[in-house]
């Protein structure tokens, strides 16, 4: 029997989960946590990376008694990133795509190199909160990142950074960006130059699975758990997701749900024309180079936000609760 973790982060929260793979695939959950939010100096809603470290390593610490484990793989949410500068050093918190920085970034986006070339050098849906919109943001009001950044790391490669101290960019959350050109499967060179948005941060892309490094020495001391490969796994959530699902015939759809939900079907080969930039259809990218032709809409965000707003006011609810609630006021 072989044994791995899995560390899994939404934009609500994160857990680590043991699984042991023998006859059949077993699970348990190691520890669990909420995925924590702080305002920075420029007044943006961040992720607090210091605090979701922390709750890695009080994971990573828990898990040790249960080891050895033959791997960490990592997945995160979407669209989201950090800025290292030339000593690897991370330049500001990471800022969360709920942030109002990209508030008009869309439509200024059309303006400077059209709605077309937006989705046709991408293969991406249009949503203002995407990766793109976030860098346009930064070149029109915080230049001064770009002047230090070295390295852009998406969420989970940032995790891995964190833990083993090696650089990367995994596929499938890559293709998350809007600046990925899915269709030609490189970064989109032109469209970031047009944009103002420096294409010599975006690194190579590695493929899901690929074994990004060794835990960090220090981090190995620190929670008793040794020496353990960390894994770029299928690290966009969904993806993993989508890997996961027994999907029973091509063009079987799924539905993946958590902050936001996801409806789409698993393609050999993604699909860019008109009718997917109309219909809001978004290409990203699966395990072994596969694509996810998927429409991102409404989740779970705004129950999650009443819910966590309701705790900090003192009353503390479980969704099973809060739909109890609901029903009897309809």
């Amino acid at each position: 029997m072989k044994r791995y973790l899995a560390l899994d982060m939404g934009a609500e929260s994160g857990r680590l989960m043991a699984v042991s793979i023998d006859k059949e695939i077993s699970t348990q959950e190691i520890h669990r946590f909420q995925t924590p939010v702080k305002i920075d100096s420029r007044n943006r809603r961040c992720w607090d990376f210091p605090k979701i470290m922390d709750e890695v390593i009080t994971a990573l610490t828990k898990a040790s008694a249960t080891g050895p484990y033959e791997g960490l793989a990592v997945d995160t949410w979407g669209l989201d990133f950090g800025l290292l500068d030339k000593d690897g050093v991370i330049i500001e918190l990471p800022v969360s795509h709920r942030d109002h920085r990209t508030d008009g970034m869309l439509a200024k986006a059309f303006e400077l190199v059209g709605k077309d070339r937006l989705h046709n050098e991408s293969g991406c849906q249009l949503l203002e909160v995407n990766s793109i919109y976030q860098l346009l943001a930064i070149a029109l009001q915080t230049p001064d990142e770009f002047e230090k950044a070295k390295h852009l790391l998406f969420m989970p490669d940032l995790v891995l950074y964190a833990l083993t101290g090696v650089i990367g960019t995994e596929y499938t959350i890559a293709s998350t960006s809007g600046l990925y050109d899915v269709p030609k499967d490189r970064w989109a060179q032109e469209l970031a130059k047009d944009l103002g948005i420096p294409i010599e941060i975006f690194g190579k892309v590695e493929n899901p699975g690929t074994i990004r490094g060794e835990l960090k020495k220090e981090i190995q001391d620190k929670t008793g758990i040794g020496p353990i490969k960390c894994i770029a796994t299928a690290s966009h959530d969904t993806a993993s997701a989508v890997f996961a699902t027994p999907l029973v015939s091509p063009g079987s759809a799924y539905i993946s749900s958590g902050t936001w939900s996801l409806m789409g079907v698993e393609l050999p080969k993604p699909v860019v024309n008109e009718i997917t930039m109309n219909q809001r259809l978004t290409n990203e990218g699966g395990y072994n180079r596969s694509i996810r032709l998927l429409r991102n809409i409404m989740g779970l965000w705004l129950i999650q936000e009443v819910r966590k707003n309701l705790k900090e006011n003192g009353e503390d609810y479980t969704y099973a609760q809060l739909v109890e609630l609901a029903t009897k006021e309809v």
